[in-house]
């Protein structure tokens, strides 16, 4: 049994050698690189079902990697970072802009109604312990949720409705006259204690 083992492995050795070119007379080696240069990527992700009272929500994170590839050699000898232009996060003021845009496009109050919203919102808290919608909804039209920037001087109309609604009960209809539709009067309903 040995013996047709060392037959196996002495011919292998054979062909292994007469296959070796002893004389040095390959050909170089070299790296193919095509321009502009290429991206290798991974992407991960988990999807998780969350049970609510009243809605079912799946939750899901995504994971995603990326390494640009070569596009030449001086990638190797001449390394150097290059920062790429980080896009411009969409801001909750740009929100509310997109949103009174859409709304006055389909005939509602257009800002006049995002501003009524804001102060309706504060004027009756929504209980935000029933779920991931009103949770959204407080967090979108509660301007003070958040420490963002100003984007105009004139985004601080946000904040004084949401004042006048916390400060002078019940007046949000009367103050925001233009709005002739509550978009709060639509998703929730109101109740009286």
């Amino acid at each position: 049994m040995l013996y047709k083992h060392f037959i196996a492995v002495v011919s292998i050795l054979a062909v292994y050698v007469e296959a070796y070119d002893f004389d040095h007379n390959r050909n170089k080696r070299t790296l193919v690189y095509i321009p502009p240069g290429g991206v290798v990527q991974m992407v991960m992700g988990v999807g998780l079902p969350l049970v609510l009272q009243d809605e079912s929500v799946i939750i899901g994170m995504v994971l995603k990697g990326g390494h640009h590839l070569p596009s030449n050699s001086s990638d190797y000898t001449n390394p150097s970072v290059v920062y790429a232009k980080r896009k411009r996060s969409v801001t909750r003021w740009d929100l509310y802009d997109v949103m009174a845009q859409a709304s006055e496009l389909h005939g509602f109050g257009g800002k006049e109604c995002i501003l009524r919203t804001i102060c309706e919102v504060a004027d009756v808290p929504i209980d935000k312990s029933r779920g991931l919608f009103e949770e959204l909804i407080h967090s979108i039209f509660t301007p003070s949720s958040t420490q963002e920037n100003l984007k105009r001087h004139s985004d601080n109309i946000y904040h004084a409705a949401e004042q006048i609604g916390r400060d002078i009960k019940g007046s949000c209809g009367v103050i925001f006259p233009e709005c002739q539709v509550s978009f709060a009067e639509i998703f929730t309903k109101f109740h009286n204690s």
